[in-house]
């Protein structure tokens, strides 16, 4: 069954006013590196994750309520007792999707309660054992799919776009912990965020790869994920950053599907720049990767690779090397910050291993990142 794509007019949502400007030059010419960042509308659309986004409901009753040990009931016994394997994956994908709503909802309203903090820690462990969940049934589904069930291709896309949407909704978490939360809960949820992060990815890729076996079907699954996005005409580089993470989870046949997909992006991407007036998307490139969070070394590694792609045109190529600077910049302002706010060295060490997850050795400087 071919992956489903929902696509809205011409790929993208496009905002009334793309960049909200301001007076004041954004870059330094003698060394290439903004010193003014507008803020890009783009970058913010293309961060947002809705509960609708992720097939939740908007709770009022959240995880640190007495009654919402009645809610978990609920869902578990509807999952016991739901037999068929693809409409169990669904259930437990959006049960966990739940989890990880409410817990995120519960962050931001409460970020200096510790009894809240450990109540949200709790729903990020239950999302990430339901994740761990929908793995261990891959060979059930593999068998559905060897049956006829056409379903589970839909199963297969929705997991994938549901993926790429859970990475946003921890980084959201993240931001707003590090302005927001004391450092002793922030350091306590970035462990559990960093778990489940993992987690999702690891066992994702498991799932996919464990019911469709062959590469160019994959591909297909893959682009049909990133192509369900809502967004901004950049959409395909923050999205990106989603499935690289995937990839380092994959065996090694899925490893040229993933190739193949990041290619078809950054020929998507190219065809959108295309289509944006000349005069404007060289310095609305610039601003949206100033905009962008996310993993610097992930964003690096796109970067590098987008240099590469055909077809891009001259101002998007003539923006490349400052695209790198800013987000080898950004990128060691994340690692420095974070080091002066967690004191504690084994909480350091751990957040220092997760940013550079694809660097061997000791840590990079700005030179090094580029």
């Amino acid at each position: 069954e071919p992956p489903v794509v929902v696509e809205t007019e011409e790929g993208v949502t496009t905002p009334a006013e793309s960049v909200l400007d301001t007076s004041e030059p954004t870059s330094d010419d003698s060394v290439g590196v903004p010193t003014v960042q507008p803020v890009s509308v783009e970058a913010q659309m293309d961060a947002v994750v809705t509960s609708e986004d992720l097939g939740t409901s908007d709770a009022k009753i959240l995880p640190n309520s007495f009654f919402y040990g009645f809610k978990r009931f609920g869902r578990s016994f509807k999952e016991a007792f739901t037999f068929n394997p693809v409409k169990k994956a669904e259930l437990k994908l959006q049960n966990a999707n739940q989890e990880l709503a409410d817990a995120a909802k519960l962050i931001e309203q409460q970020p200096t309660d510790s009894k809240a903090m450990e109540a949200a820690g709790k729903s990020l462990e239950k999302f990430q054992d339901k994740i761990v969940d929908l793995q261990n049934m891959a060979k059930d589904l593999q068998k559905e799919q060897t049956g006829g069930d056409k379903n589970v291709g839909k199963f297969i896309t929705n997991i994938l776009d549901k993926q790429i949407k859970q990475q946003k909704v921890f980084e959201q978490i993240e931001n707003g912990m590090n302005s927001n939360m004391p450092p002793q809960l922030a350091g306590m949820m970035f462990k559990k965020i960093d778990s489940a992060r993992q987690a999702t990815a690891e066992n994702t890729a498991g799932v996919v790869t464990g019911v469709v076996q062959d590469a160019d079907s994959l591909t297909s699954f893959f682009d049909a994920a990133m192509q369900n996005q809502q967004g901004s005409e950049f959409k395909d580089i923050k999205n990106l950053e989603a499935l690289k993470l995937v990839e380092r989870f994959v065996p090694e046949f899925a490893k040229e599907a993933i190739n193949q997909a990041q290619d078809n992006a950054f020929k998507r991407f190219g065809a959108q720049m295309e289509k944006m007036p000349a005069g404007e998307r060289g310095q609305k490139f610039e601003n949206y990767v100033g905009g962008i969070g996310g993993d610097g070394m992930r964003n690096m590694e796109i970067f590098d690779q987008l240099e590469n792609a055909p077809n891009l045109p001259p101002e998007i190529m003539g923006k490349m090397e400052t695209a790198k600077d800013i987000t080898a910049r950004k990128f060691q302002n994340q690692i420095e910050e974070a080091g002066q706010k967690f004191e504690d060295a084994g909480l350091g060490q751990q957040m220092q291993k997760r940013y550079f997850s694809s660097v061997d050795g000791s840590t990079p400087g700005v030179g090094q990142l580029r």
